[in-house]
């Protein structure tokens, strides 16, 4: 099976302004891609990964997929066993107020001529697709709560909209589509299907149980007229002639509807597992939850006969396509699965449209960047399994290259100075040797005595996060360093344990001599921090209890760490220049759930999963300052930033953007505010003692030294919370030399305010 070419490198211009939402035009590419860009730009792109295929379209050898956020797929089947992605388009909603520009599930499609109308969530979107290689969004319609389906008789769509009823839309001008009517339905519409000039349109009961099936008759398409409805439980159906073939909620039945009055039941055969249904050749092709592919002959509606069932490797289907001798479904694993039909008696499958791969997780030092991108979902980690790992050539952003791919085994945890360091569980940490990415390998001995979940570097020390052994030689949980200034010689160096059996240490972080580690003990999750100042000896310094997330995660960087949990909305923001007493200056909460958060200097960026990435000035921690976003292609899962570029796994593809304008945003922002502190020295100059004044007039960190004129510290007088008011604290310096001395106050959301005081005697 031949697999689309993974690279596909999109160069992007800005278009409009600094701050407002903006289009951007897609050059050299083969679609057109809408964004929306606020002080950040994208610079290249690559692989086209698919997210799960929800719909179908078979016509003239192309196979149209309406595969999620990656949108519309094109597949030349001209050779079913060859098939080749040839097209593709990222869909977008078309904002017409601009404030949002959001991209959606394609849920179904339909094509008519050269154009191709997509279902979505929130709206119809119509693609030109004259040239398959080169697909084009013409058009969308956003006033939309629950499209999912799309029939047409004529110059004329029908699309279920849930709550809203069934809207009727003009197309005869592809690139104008008109609502020209909603029709009514009680509770939930949902499927429509049309045989001749009867519109058929199922309901989902929300409020009450009562189902529904109604018949329009729509001889003047834009003016449907209610001729009947009947109360039966319908899941799905199909209509040919004067027969409707239904999926019932433990049945597959066969009605005469010749008479739409009075339905007449043909047959009925207990099938509850059935979700999808086709009909073709005299044939009711089934596809059910229990795994399985169901074919009946139905030449004799009264009388269906079961030809033959395959089992299929997954469990969930959303839709498939019946072409001659062939089958397309498509699975939840983020495949199309093809099946031989050819001898209907014994069909098998032969193969897959796409290898399912998700580009989930990122590490980079801005010369190499390396993906795992793998068919997992990042919470199916386990460890000591293999993961596979792209390494991929970035110093010239705008052009990445593929290096080489290899498997590493563990969960990947940090890339440091050339190594990949990955957390193998009992078989301990495993560190992979990839200053040539086209020839990676394992170095040194991977035990470490420990059941290792989580790694940090700093330096020439690696900090494990280690879990209590289930083996022996059963050892406790703790934190454990390791020295790897030759990592093929790594050697443990310290460790500090912790309570046996009450902690499961599971995620480390360290910055400048200190060690984060987060255990989950007795039901909560508790943050242990460490001085590992001396690496032989760590010493516990502080436990903060009560977090308040669910087993969050950290991320340490320029004087704060940042408390987040996967998949929630808030971010707590920590200073931890005390780290002895670290403080909760403020908690954000984003406008998306997060996947990720990397910390650059005063600012940090948020994957947000299909809200893409935002970019957060936090240089005052108790007001962060949203300064840059971007709305990804696919859904941000992860991310990394190297100076002025963020690397992007995408689920669909690897991204870089340069985020060079948003890390730039506060230099225009002063963060000084004279009246919220003052600072008296009264004598001055003064002989061994003064008395050192100053107001607050919001609480905060305070930090107050005494420095020489040459900036070294002499004295610290004070360092902890206080709370707003005035503040009095004599300087005692009877053991400092006359001169020029200055006191320094530091405060965590103001620049350090410095007072001249000289020492005679």
């Amino acid at each position: 099976m031949s697999r689309k070419a993974n690279i596909h490198i999109t160069q992007i211009s800005i278009i409009a302004g600094l701050f407002g939402a903006t289009y951007l035009n897609a050059q050299n590419s083969d679609n057109f891609v809408v964004q929306e860009n606020r002080n950040i730009r994208q610079l290249s792109r690559l692989y086209n990964y698919w997210d799960t295929p929800y719909n179908l379209v078979i016509e003239d050898g192309y196979l149209y997929a309406a595969t999620g956020l990656s949108g519309l797929q094109i597949v030349d089947i001209a050779d079913p066993l060859e098939p080749e992605v040839v097209g593709w388009c990222d869909e977008v909603e078309l904002s017409p107020t601009e404030d949002i520009i959001e991209f959606r599930y394609i849920i179904g499609m339909l094509k008519v001529d050269d154009f191709l109308f997509t279902a979505e969530r929130n709206g119809l979107s119509v693609f030109d697709i004259s040239r398959p290689q080169r697909p084009r969004l013409i058009a969308n319609l956003p006033q939309f709560d629950r499209a999912a389906d799309l029939t047409r008789a004529g110059n004329f769509i029908y699309m279920p909209d849930g709550e809203n009823g069934v809207a009727v839309i003009d197309i005869s001008d592809p690139f104008r589509p008109v609502i020209v009517r909603r029709i009514p339905i009680p509770e939930f519409a949902r499927r429509t299907c049309i045989e001749g000039e009867r519109l058929f349109i199922l309901n989902f009961p929300i409020h009450n149980p009562d189902w529904g099936l109604f018949a329009f008759d729509i001889s003047t398409p834009q003016s449907p007229e209610l001729i009947s409805e009947h109360q039966i439980q319908i899941i799905e159906m199909a209509v040919v002639g004067n027969n409707l073939y239904a999926v019932c909620s433990d049945s597959f039945r066969i009605i005469d509807i010749s008479n739409i009055d009075t339905l007449r039941y043909l047959s009925a055969i207990y099938l509850p597992d059935a979700r999808n249904i086709s009909i073709s050749n005299n044939r009711a092709f089934f596809t059910e939850s229990d795994s399985l592919f169901t074919v009946y002959d139905v030449s004799n509606p009264s009388e269906p006969r079961l030809l033959t069932q395959l089992d299929l490797p997954v469990r969930v289907t959303f839709d498939f396509k019946v072409e001659e001798n062939y089958a397309y479904i498509t699975t939840w694993n983020l495949n199309i699965l093809l099946c031989d039909i050819s001898r209907i008696f014994e069909p098998r499958i032969i193969g897959n449209i796409l290898e399912p791969y998700v580009t989930w997780d990122v590490y980079s030092d801005g010369r190499y960047a390396f993906i795992l991108d793998d068919k997992i979902k990042k919470w199916e980690i386990a460890f000591a399994r293999d993961y596979h790992t792209q390494a991929i050539f970035v110093q010239n952003p705008e052009h990445p290259v593929e290096m080489g791919s290899f498997s590493v085994n563990g969960k990947l945890c940090a890339y440091y100075e050339g190594y990949l360091y990955c957390a193998a569980g009992n078989a301990g940490m495993k560190v992979y040797n990839v200053t040539r990415p086209w020839q990676p390998r394992e170095v040194g001995v991977p035990y470490t005595h420990s059941c290792v979940t989580d790694i940090a570097c700093e330096g020439d020390y690696a900090y494990l996060a280690v879990a209590e052994m289930d083996t022996f030689p059963f050892r406790a949980p703790g934190l454990q360093v390791y020295n790897i200034s030759a990592p093929n010689r790594r050697s443990e160096v310290g460790f500090v344990d912790l309570p046996r059996r009450e902690n499961y240490p599971y995620e480390v972080a360290v910055s400048e001599n200190v060690a984060y580690l987060l255990t989950y003990s007795d039901n909560r999750t508790v943050l242990c921090v460490f001085d590992v100042s001396n690496q032989s000896q760590p010493r516990q310094i502080a436990t903060i209890a009560g977090l308040g997330l669910l087993y969050p995660h950290i991320t340490v960087g320029n004087d704060k760490f940042y408390l987040w949990n996967w998949n929630g909305n808030q971010v707590c923001i920590y200073d931890s220049r005390n780290p002895q007493q670290p403080v909760l200056v403020n908690t954000y909460h984003p406008p998306g759930l997060i996947e990720g958060l990397a910390a650059n200097g005063n600012n940090i960026v948020l994957s947000l999963g299909r809200r893409g990435i935002t970019v957060l000035d936090v240089s005052i921690p108790s007001q962060p300052i949203e300064v840059g976003n971007f709305n990804t292609p696919g859904s941000a899962l992860q991310t990394a930033v190297s100076g002025n570029y963020a690397y992007i796994a995408d689920l669909t593809n690897f991204s870089i953007y340069d985020i060079s304008d948003a890390l730039s945003v506060f230099n225009i922002r002063e963060p000084f505010y004279p009246e919220r502190l003052t600072i008296q020295v009264r004598p001055n100059p003064f002989n061994s003692r003064t008395l050192l004044s100053f107001d607050l007039y919001e609480p905060g960190f305070i930090r107050l030294t005494l420095n020489d004129y040459l900036g070294r510290r002499q004295q610290s007088i004070f360092a902890g919370n206080l709370p707003a008011g005035t503040f009095k604290h004599f300087i005692n310096c009877t053991d400092l030399p006359a001169g020029l001395f200055y006191i320094s106050l530091f405060r965590s959301d103001i620049r350090t305010i410095t007072a001249p005081v000289v020492l005679i005697k």
